[in-house]
């Protein structure tokens, strides 16, 4: 365990070379490393605290962000990777030709994070990167988010994410966890391929449960910076973002939108395309269940309305 001092301390050097590279533009907080042994410790953030969410209109910064990736962009837009990513069934495909029938989905329920870890589990690079989402996530949803210790994962009511990094060591272990639920064996085995990196399920969600399960290879990506961006790609489309950008293979596959690297080379948070997109997901004007020709024309009236007039 980190002394509390030390932590502190650590904590403290973080914000101020955070703020002298002046980072995360549309992000009122800074997320520092969480300083762990195996087991948790203190998780630091500066200005940590559930955040008060108001669905606000774009502001002239976020205007101008979007302005600035549809210049850049030449097969899409902001507005259609938007709709693609919230209704998008295919992950394969690369446009919403035949794959958008998803209704849209968001979360109700606060945030409950657990982590299974496998024998060589990177704690730290897990934790690092569940600072950042915790932080992301209620700057940009309003909901609060709960970290838990370490094996003691959530698989019961409320809105859960449990990651589970597999491995030959592990996998028998997940397969008995869930023994009679046949597609999720399927998924287990299928989680230590080689060409696999991570992936989630979402079963059935309603009014008590909001499950995500999400499955990390640690038999062939169990690098820190691998672990730390499963873990933040996948947190990310559990909040109803489900598909990449188009064209894109990964949240941080195109350099020009992915987060600064932090706090080392390697580990991408959250950019400011994703700060932009969560908050609108999350405006009223986006509701539960409705489909991709209705969110395509909303996103486009939004931004019609507040940026260009």
């Amino acid at each position: 365990m980190v002394p509390l001092r030390l932590a502190q301390n650590k904590a403290m050097k973080c914000e101020k070379e955070a703020n002298r590279l002046s980072l995360f533009r549309f992000n009122r907080r800074i997320p520092c490393l969480a300083f762990v042994a195996f087991g948790i410790a203190a998780i630091v953030s500066p200005d940590a605290g559930s955040a008060q969410f108001e669905a606000k209109v774009l502001s002239k910064a976020e205007c101008e962000f979007i302005e600035t990736y549809d210049q850049e962009n030449d097969s899409y837009n902001f507005a259609s990777d938007f709709a693609y990513m919230a209704h998008t069934l295919d992950l394969t495909a690369d446009d919403c030709s035949e794959s958008c029938s998803a209704p849209l989905r968001k979360r109700t329920l606060d945030i409950d994070v657990s982590f299974v870890p496998s024998e060589d589990a990177q704690i730290e690079a897990f934790l690092q990167a569940l600072v950042n989402f915790e932080l992301f996530a209620e700057d940009t949803t309003g909901l609060s988010v709960t970290i838990r210790p370490l094996l003691e994962p959530n698989v019961g009511k409320g809105g859960t994410i449990v990651f589970f990094a597999v491995d030959k060591s592990n996998m028998q272990v997940f397969l008995e966890l869930f023994s009679g639920h046949t597609s999720l064996n399927r998924l287990i085995r299928a989680a230590i391929l080689p060409d696999t990196t991570c992936f989630a399920s979402f079963p059935k969600w309603n009014d008590v449960s909001e499950p995500a399960l999400a499955f990390i290879n640690a038999e062939h990506y169990g690098t820190p910076e691998k672990i730390a961006s499963c873990v933040r790609e996948e947190a990310f489309n559990s909040l109803g973002l489900v598909g990449d950008p188009q064209g894109d293979q990964s949240l941080f596959t195109d350099l020009r939108w992915r987060g600064p690297e932090w706090p080392a080379p390697g580990f991408f948070v959250y950019g400011d395309r994703d700060y932009v997109m969560m908050r609108l997901l999350y405006r009223p004007d986006f509701e539960i269940g409705q489909g991709y020709e209705e969110t395509l024309s909303e996103v486009n009236e939004i931004i019609d309305l507040e940026c260009r007039r």
